[in-house]
C-alpha cells in the first residue's frame, strides 16, 4: 500500500512537471509569436528652403509580429498622427513594409511605402529599428500643389508605448488551473 501511494505521488509529480514545462514553452514563446503594438513617435527637419515645413512631429502606431521586422514583415496601421503640407494622413492612406534586417518604411498608399508621387499626397518614414539613435532614418514627404519633394536633413524616431501580452499571467493561471485539479483529486481520495 504505502509503495502504491509513492508511486501514484510521483506519478502526479511528473504529470505537474509535463503540464508546467509545457506551459512555460507555449508561453515564452507566444511573447514573439503573437503581433505586438508598436507607437513611433518622430520629429523631422531642416527641410530646405521652399518647403511648407520648417518641423514635422507625428507619431504612427501598427501591429505587427517582433520576430519578422526587415524583409518579409506583414502587419497593419493602427493609427497615424501626421500633417504635411496641409495634408492630415488617414490610417486609410499609410501603409508599411520591412527592409533588411530590422528596417521599417512607412508611407502614403499613394506610390507605396517605397517611393513617392508628386502633386499627391505622399509621405516616407523609414528607420533601421535595431538602431534608432544611430542607424540608418529618413523622413520626406510630396508637395500636393507641385512635383517637388522635401527631405528631413534631421530625424529623430523614438519607440513609445507596446503593448506586450504578458506570457507570466498565462502560465500563473495554467498552474492555478493545475492546482485545483490536484486539490480536487486529493478531496476525492480523503473520501474513498
Amino acid at each position: 500500500m504505502y509503495w502504491e501511494l509513492e508511486r501514484y505521488k510521483v506519478k502526479i509529480m511528473y504529470r505537474l512537471m509535463k503540464i508546467s514545462c509545457l506551459i512555460a514553452t507555449l508561453t515564452t514563446s507566444a511573447a514573439y509569436a503573437i503581433p505586438i503594438q508598436h507607437t513611433y513617435n518622430f520629429t523631422a527637419s531642416g527641410f530646405g528652403a521652399g518647403s511648407p515645413e520648417s518641423v514635422i512631429t507625428g507619431s504612427i502606431t501598427a501591429t505587427f509580429d517582433q520576430a519578422i521586422i526587415g524583409n518579409g514583415m506583414s502587419g497593419m496601421v493602427d493609427a497615424i498622427s501626421l500633417v504635411a503640407d496641409s495634408h492630415i494622413f488617414t490610417v486609410a492612406e499609410t501603409i508599411f513594409s520591412g527592409f533588411g534586417s530590422g528596417g521599417i518604411m512607412f508611407g502614403g498608399a499613394h506610390c507605396g511605402a517605397s517611393g513617392m508621387c508628386g502633386l499627391t499626397p505622399d509621405f516616407w518614414l523609414g528607420f533601421d529599428s535595431n538602431n534608432m539613435l544611430n542607424g540608418f532614418s529618413t523622413f520626406s514627404f510630396a508637395s500636393t500643389s507641385t512635383q517637388n519633394f522635401y527631405y528631413a536633413t534631421s530625424l529623430k524616431v523614438v519607440e513609445g508605448s507596446m503593448n506586450v501580452p504578458e506570457p507570466v499571467s498565462l502560465s500563473l493561471f495554467g498552474l492555478g488551473l493545475v492546482g485545483l485539479v490536484v486539490a480536487r483529486r486529493r478531496k476525492g481520495e480523503g473520501q474513498a
